[in-house]
């Protein structure tokens, strides 16, 4: 794992568990992170994705994607969503491009949705 993640600490707080030096900068899981994670990504290097796996859609995960370097408007970030589980209500893979943009999402059981 790389970037930054940052998790509830079980007090009402949260608590950064370890910053990395470079941010996310290739395709990856969001399994590979705990639900609550802030995920610092870079599209410097060219557009890439990160996937949501069917099983990691449980009542309340949810994970914040924040693009630390403005380079989402020249180079996207894609959410690739599991068969079967839609994302923002759709049935689509989610293409995030706001340069300097933060995006929350979370599943609510069935499906992941964008607060």
């Amino acid at each position: 794992m790389s970037g930054t993640y940052i998790w509830p600490d079980g007090g009402g707080g949260l608590a950064v568990y370890g910053t990395l030096a470079a941010p996310i900068n290739a395709a990856f899981n969001f399994a590979d992170y705990p639900s609550g994670a802030v995920i610092n990504i870079s599209t410097v290097p060219g557009a890439f994705s990160g996937t949501l796996v069917a099983a990691d859609c449980r009542r309340g995960n949810h994970y914040t994607v924040t693009d630390i370097v403005g380079n989402l408007a020249v180079a996207a970030f894609t959410i690739v969503r599991p068969a079967g589980v839609l994302f923002q209500g759709l049935n689509v893979n989610y293409i995030f491009a706001a340069a300097w943009g933060s995006l929350h999402f979370y599943c609510d059981g069935t499906d992941w949705n964008i607060l």
